[in-house]
């Protein structure tokens, strides 16, 4: 790699590890893992009951990972697991009115400065970001993929 691509390349990864810090600092915020925060936050912005296998899928997380996950933050009190007609393995989440409140207090804070963020920047940019992170996400998973 050329130098002032390596250079470019550094300053990347370090905007991308600066953004992953702010989401574990806002997780630590809360008493949450990271893991849970983002448990949380999927099943809040799809509005609707999800299933575990849904939750690994969207968030590309293991399901033990998921599954450990869930079960903590059951024993927190904040999810509730409700067994899907014929099939035993997969559960339905929904929040407890404990898990309600909670979320509003925190999840729901988070997903507001995010959008609050998201409407500071231009139009242009708004679109400029998302495409230049879906082709950097798509050569990522082609490249993953022959590994």
């Amino acid at each position: 790699m050329e130098a002032g691509t390596e250079k470019r390349y550094q300053e990347f990864i370090s905007a991308s590890k600066e953004i992953d810090d702010v989401y574990h600092m806002l997780a630590l915020k809360f008493g949450l893992s990271d893991s849970a925060m983002w448990i949380l936050c999927t099943m809040r912005e799809a509005n609707r009951e999800l299933t575990q296998s849904e939750i690994a899928q969207e968030m590309s997380m293991s399901r033990q990972t998921v599954n450990s996950t869930i079960k903590n933050l059951e024993k927190q009190g904040y999810l509730r697991l409700e067994a899907v007609s014929g099939d035993r393995r997969n559960k339905i989440l929904s929040f407890t009115e404990e898990g309600e409140t909670f979320v509003k207090r925190t999840v729901d804070r988070v997903l507001s400065l995010e959008h609050q963020v998201f409407e500071n920047l231009e139009v242009e940019e708004q679109e400029k970001i998302t495409q230049i992170l879906r082709k950097y996400t798509r050569f990522m998973r082609e490249g993953a993929e022959k590994i």
